[in-house]
C-alpha cells in the first residue's frame, strides 16, 4: 500500500484496520496519527492521498534501535 510500501505481508494478508484507514484518511484527516507496534517498517511517511497527514509509526525497527527524528505542528495553520 501506499503507507508501507509493501505489496504483500506474507501470509498475515494486509496489517491494519481497514476501517480505521478510512476514517483517518476521509473524515478525520488529522496533521499527525502516531501508531506503532510494526517493527519491520518503523518510520515516518506523508500520505500520498493528498490528505497531508504524517503518518508516525513508532516502532522500534527489528534490531531494537530507536529510531528518533523531530517534527513540528504549526498549531495556528488551518
Amino acid at each position: 500500500c501506499s503507507m508501507c510500501n509493501n505489496t504483500v505481508h506474507g501470509c498475515y494478508g494486509h496489517w491494519g484496520s481497514a476501517s480505521l484507514i478510512k476514517e483517518i484518511r476521509q473524515r478525520i484527516q488529522p496533521r499527525v496519527h502516531c501508531f506503532g507496534h510494526v517493527h519491520d517498517d518503523p518510520g515516518h511517511k506523508y500520505d500520498q492521498d493528498d490528505t497531508g497527514t504524517l503518518f508516525i509509526n513508532a516502532a522500534t525497527d527489528l534490531s531494537n534501535r530507536p529510531f528518533k527524528f523531530n517534527f513540528y505542528v504549526d498549531l495556528n495553520k488551518h
